[in-house]
């Protein structure tokens, strides 16, 4: 084999690498939108909110605001769509104390138990919410 280019352990380590590249890519966005359905509670609040797919993608909707139960029913996230080229959510956010709809950004981190969200336009905001369970919400 001396002289043919070819390395000791021939091309298929490498023809196996760039498969799996390959094959994995697409998964990472369904990844992603499993991670991202369900429920989800605000860090250190009593409001909770469920991510459901819709027709035209994704929304958030608050189920339950102990403090504050005229929340409840709230799209806070009223479109969301994944972005392949940031690798993350993008989106619309109403925020509930001016009732302005921002730009928004989310980021599932920490093995897709924490979604953190921070606005892209208007004033910076930044929410975080914690995986939840239905017995949690209920």
């Amino acid at each position: 084999m001396a002289g043919r280019g070819v390395s000791r352990g021939g091309i298929w380590p490498l023809v196996i690498v760039v498969v799996l590249v390959f094959l994995t890519s697409p998964a990472v966005a369904q990844d992603s939108t499993d991670a991202l359905i369900g429920y989800w509670r605000q860090n250190g609040e009593a409001v909770f909110m469920e991510i459901s797919q819709t027709e035209s993608g994704f929304e958030g909707v608050i189920v339950r605001a102990d403090w504050t139960p005229g929340l409840v029913g709230s799209k806070v996230y009223p479109m969301l769509a994944y972005n392949d080229d940031r690798k993350r959510w993008i989106g619309r956010m109403l925020v509930p104390e001016s009732q302005q709809v921002e730009d928004v950004e989310l980021t599932l981190k920490r093995n897709n138990k924490e979604l953190w969200s921070k606005t892209l336009s208007g004033p910076r905001t930044r929410v975080k919410w914690k995986r939840a369970t239905p017995e949690e919400v209920n």
